[in-house]
């Protein structure tokens, strides 16, 4: 018997998100706060990529440096 209770509830969850009226603006809900989310991380991602461009950049000009400073 008590094989069939977390089964029986995970269905009934299921249905609930599935068939019922709050059910539906809950999934709409969540729908839209992963889209935003989706954006908020690409945003996130090409600003940190810009910054690792410019900290290497800054480091091949630091090298560069290093490298006349050693030469000379």
């Amino acid at each position: 018997m008590k094989r069939w209770i977390l089964p029986a509830l995970v269905l009934g969850g299921v249905g609930w998100l599935l068939l019922s009226d709050r059910g539906r603006e809950v999934r709409e809900k969540l729908s839209h706060q992963t889209e935003n989310w989706q954006d908020n991380l690409l945003e996130f991602s090409c600003r940190v990529q810009q910054k690792l461009e410019a900290v290497q950049s800054g480091l091949e000009q630091f090298q560069q440096a290093l490298r006349q400073d050693t030469a000379s």
